[in-house]
């Protein structure tokens, strides 16, 4: 019995996209035929050994996909790679030289305008005693004079500890 598809090489890797080419094609028509029930492609052939055939002829067909496939991404990865090769023998413009020194002098001023933000740094705070010393002030002991603190005491702030300070309030005032 002769076979329904064509024999594959032991090497397909070793064919030439054109012979590639055909031996797919032929898996093509074989199978055409079997599927219109060809009596002359099919003759003395029964049920079990086309089924046979056809599933050894299904797996060499995928086989042929396979490197077809393979050889169609290696040479588009060549594609890529000698397209970015290339690029190393383009001359460069006096245009795009400008606007590489541009754009590495904004760079450098992005960079001066980050160095320029001043930073602000949070005050600690400061643990103080009060005790009432009348109705209308407080005094504080043992604690900084802190700008947040001068603008309410009756004295500037200062960078030294102070041991007491009175703090006017006023009758009714819950600030503290």
């Amino acid at each position: 019995m002769d076979p329904l598809f064509p024999a594959l090489p032991e090497d397909i890797t070793a064919m030439s996209d054109e012979e590639l080419a055909s031996l797919r094609s032929e898996h093509e028509s074989a199978k055409e035929l079997i599927l219109n029930e060809d009596e002359e492609f099919l003759k003395g052939l029964d049920a079990n050994e086309i089924l046979a055939q056809l599933e050894t002829g299904g797996n060499q067909y995928q086989l042929l996909l396979a490197e077809q496939d393979a050889r169609g991404k290696a040479h588009e990865a060549y594609q890529e790679t000698k397209a970015e090769k290339l690029k190393a023998f383009d001359p460069k413009e006096e245009d795009e030289e400008e606007g590489s020194e541009e754009e590495a002098s904004e760079e450098v001023e992005v960079v001066a305008e980050v160095e320029e933000v001043e930073e602000v740094s949070e005050e600690e705070p400061v643990l103080v005693t009060a005790s009432a010393a009348s109705a209308n002030s407080v005094r504080l002991v043992g604690g900084a004079v802190t700008p947040a603190l001068a603008s309410r005491l009756d004295r500037p702030a200062s960078s030294e500890t102070s041991t007491c300070a009175r703090l006017p309030t006023r009758p009714g005032s819950t600030w503290l």
